[in-house]
């Protein structure tokens, strides 16, 4: 006894044909976004988390960059992967780093639904004025895609 037919699910589209032994998946590209995290409050450390979201197949790869260095080690880590239940899935990956002036940080990800690697920028701008738990440095994000 053999399956035959298809079946549509949010996102993406499993098709049965000619068998149990062919199954067809259609791709389903990631979100990527970027939060920062206050770390600590003794140090002025901050957590970037790479957040990738809603894609399918689950075989992805996830690498951090801070001014166009590869970041590894123990200050970069990620989550286990999570099943949504419409088929797609979600992990996430975080830097901790001391932000300067000028530095941006990049997530990149790579999935079988792009063409090539897809990056999302996150930089960081100092200004003059003394927050009271820093006195010295201040700190605002941008994000830039």
């Amino acid at each position: 006894s053999c399956w035959q037919g298809s079946h549509e699910f949010p996102g993406d589209t499993p098709v049965l044909r000619g068998g149990w032994k062919t199954l067809y998946f259609q791709k389903v590209q990631p979100l990527v976004t970027i939060t920062p995290m206050d770390h600590s409050t003794t140090s002025h450390n901050i957590l970037l988390i790479c957040n990738v979201g809603g894609f399918f197949p689950p075989k992805i790869a996830m690498k951090w960059f801070k001014n166009g260095e590869e970041e590894k080690g123990s200050h970069v880590s990620s989550t286990d992967l999570i099943r949504n239940g419409d088929w797609t899935f979600q992990t996430e990956v975080m830097l901790e780093t001391q932000p300067e002036r000028g530095d941006v940080c990049t997530c990149q990800v790579d999935h079988a639904s792009f063409k090539e690697p897809v990056t999302v920028q996150w930089g960081f701008l100092l200004h003059s004025y003394e927050s009271p738990d820093h006195p010295q440095r201040s700190l605002l994000l941008e994000c830039c895609v």
